[in-house]
């Protein structure tokens, strides 16, 4: 079932018509028939946009177009972070919540008490070209995961390769990023990256 499939699917469960979800976007009703037809895909804007509207979590309107929004999830708001915002709440060690160190939420649904957005800076180069990656700090991180890494007041979010004690982190162009040993862990946060909403 394809994504404009699925989205008249969900609108339909959310009991409004295509006109009124136009109004509450401040679209035309021109566009939300391109993107019910699938002869346009949403950007980070209409995807956070739809995600208000409709109040489902992005990760479920990123899933229409893969397995389809069930409708059973239920969303919760979680903060968005910003590097600076992940460095404090890791600085302070014992938080509970990331939440004390968000400037805004947007909806997910992930069981992860502590789950966040991670919202890159623009000037960080060494980010993937994402505007919104959902992470989820207690999950196992394996070889080939995606995570977020910080250390000594900077973050970078790249692919992990361990084998034999040591960890790399590369970015996508598969540059050296970091890297660290059992060692030296202690002085590192990893947080496992599960999904991303890329910049169009």
């Amino acid at each position: 079932m394809s994504f404009g499939d699925q989205l008249r699917k969900l609108v339909k469960s959310r009991g409004i018509n295509f006109t009124s979800l136009a109004q509450k976007m401040g679209v035309t009703n021109a566009y939300i028939s391109q993107l019910v037809t699938d002869t346009r895909k949403p950007g980070r804007k209409t995807l956070l946009n739809l995600s208000k509207t409709l109040e489902v979590p992005i990760d479920a309107l990123l899933m229409l177009n893969e397995v389809g929004f069930d409708g059973n999830s239920i969303p919760r708001k979680i903060p968005v972070l910003n590097e600076t915002g992940v460095i404090e709440w890791v600085a302070a060690g014992n938080v509970d919540s990331p939440a004390l160190y968000a400037d805004s939420f947007e909806y997910a649904s992930i069981g992860d008490p502590q789950a966040f957005y991670f919202q890159p800076s623009n000037s960080n180069d060494l980010v993937y070209d994402y505007d919104l990656v959902l992470m989820e700090p207690m999950a196992t991180i394996k070889h080939g995961d995606t995570v977020l890494a910080c250390v000594k007041g900077s973050c970078s979010l790249g692919r992990i390769v361990m084998a034999d004690g040591l960890a790399i982190l590369f970015n996508e162009r598969q540059e050296h990023i970091l890297s660290f040993s059992a060692n030296n862990i202690d002085e590192l946060s990893l947080f496992r990256a599960v999904q991303g909403i890329r910049n169009v």
